[in-house]
């Protein structure tokens, strides 16, 4: 088979496209489970978000980052990556969820179903990153405040600190079973106004990200899952192809808690 669609036993990419090798530590469904997580991310917080790779320089600029949706599949990414370059992670979940999320790099939580988000968040902030995986409004009307530069330690030799960024997977929709990603510029024209205005440095950085799927990304998610830096996080078992209808009921809940994966060795 060729193409980008899903739920296929095999597919064929061109020798051109960037590979790299599954890391021996990792089951074949864990390393299925990483790719459009770990790049999403990465994309998110380190080539648009503006977190640097080396986890010192992120420490030092006492870096802090607020993760929207921290226990799904690509938040729970999104915490271990963030806490792996050295930031500290604040994250919006479920209080149900607020161990799970604290095992994988969490240091604080924000339990969406008890508190209000927007006054507890900026109690907390201001953040280098605000990493949205669920979408919506509700930090909008807040975001100079939240985005303000993160003070740092007096340091005539260090340069102030740049406002922070908001990046967001999904854009203003909800919805679980509608794309998110660069084309909801093109359906929601308030996404691309904050854009623009943050482009031009009129307002918060303001970005809706697909995933980078670069040499250096690729090599990055190789050498980190392999050294254990960022672990595969699946919801429950993976799910026999004979139970894909299983599989989506669970993603559209909502609850899943990491990666939903389909594993075609099982019947």
């Amino acid at each position: 088979m060729e193409g980008n669609g899903t739920n296929q036993a095999y597919l064929t990419v061109p020798e051109t496209a960037p590979l790299v090798h599954k890391p021996a530590n990792l089951s074949h469904a864990e390393a299925a489970s990483l790719p459009l997580v770990f790049l999403t991310s990465y994309t998110g917080l380190v080539l648009r978000g503006g977190l640097d790779r080396d986890p010192e320089v992120n420490a030092r600029q006492n870096a802090k980052v607020l993760i929207v949706g921290a226990s799904g599949g690509t938040g729970i990414i999104g915490v271990q990556l963030a806490k792996s370059l050295g930031a500290t992670v604040i994250a919006i979940c479920s209080g149900k969820n607020a161990d799970f999320v604290k095992e994988h790099g969490a240091d604080e939580v924000i339990d969406y179903t008890t508190e209000d988000v927007p006054s507890t968040a900026l109690s907390l902030g201001p953040y280098t990153v605000i990493y949205d995986c669920v979408g919506g409004t509700q930090l909008m009307p807040h975001l100079s405040a939240l985005l303000a530069p993160i003070p740092t330690p007096n340091d005539p030799q260090r340069p102030p600190a740049p406002a922070g960024t908001y990046i967001t997977i999904v854009g203003d929709k909800t919805s679980r079973t509608t794309m998110g990603g660069h084309i909801t510029y093109l359906t929601t024209p308030s996404m691309l106004f904050r854009s623009i205005k943050g482009y031009a440095g009129l307002g918060p950085k303001y970005y809706c990200v697909n995933l980078t799927t670069g040499e250096e990304e690729m090599r990055a998610l190789a050498e980190w899952s392999a050294g254990g830096r960022v672990k595969p996080v699946i919801d429950g078992e993976p799910y026999a192809w004979t139970k894909l209808g299983d599989a989506y009921a669970r993603l559209e809940s909502g609850r899943a808690k990491g990666k939903v994966v389909l594993d075609w060795t099982k019947d």
